[in-house]
């Protein structure tokens, strides 16, 4: 016959709680993460191989692990539209929707709106028209190409991506203003260079 399995009471549940799972304990574990090398990898192994049981049971199949991989088939997940940029001005270009964004990452489009509601991914600026002749918040190629660059490094040591990931947001939010930035400038010479009087 087993031993009896002792009954805690709620103190000795919260007591046992801090001990196991506490703050100081996820401190120390933190500090082994950054500086032993080998526990690191174990944790990120332990990481994805919990992320494709998961997925399995609920009956998804397990996705890439670097959406890099999809960059090639930018051309085909994207879309040739009119990129409206300013009141008068418009270029055909490559563009995504966020449905597009959520293909070319391999996830869910409602994921892709939940990150834009939590602030982890920047919200498109551009519109472009869609095949209904109607004006649709788009993201460019060089947007696109951004988000997929920062996502995929962040997937190495995880495959989600959550409000705590600070450090992948910022990088996010900094990679899509460069794009942004520079698609700007491309815009404004455009511009400039219709505006000089015919020679």
């Amino acid at each position: 016959m087993g031993r009896k399995k002792k009954v805690l009471s709620p103190e000795e549940l919260e007591a046992r709680k801090t001990k196991w799972w506490g703050p100081e304990r996820n401190a120390r574990r933190r500090e082994r993460y950054q500086k032993d090398a080998e526990y690191r990898a174990k944790a990120i192994q332990q990481a994805r191989d919990l992320y494709k049981r998961e997925r399995l049971a609920e009956g998804s199949e397990a996705r890439e692990e670097d959406c890099r991989i999809n960059i090639p088939d930018l051309p085909q997940i994207g879309v040739v539209r009119e990129l409206r940029v300013d009141d008068e001005h418009s270029v055909r270009m490559l563009t995504f929707t966020c449905d597009d964004l959520a293909r070319a990452v391999s996830r869910n489009p409602q994921v892709i709106y939940r990150w834009m509601q939590a602030e982890l991914l920047p919200t498109p600026i551009y519109k472009a028209k869609n095949h209904r002749n109607r004006w649709q918040e788009v993201y460019t190629v060089a947007e696109v190409r951004a988000i997929m660059g920062v996502f995929g490094e962040h997937q190495k040591t995880s495959q989600y991506y959550r409000s705590f990931h600070t450090d992948t947001r910022d990088l996010m939010v900094a990679a899509v203003k460069d794009a942004r930035d520079a698609m700007a400038t491309k815009i404004a010479n455009v511009l400039a260079k219709e505006k000089e009087p015919a020679a």
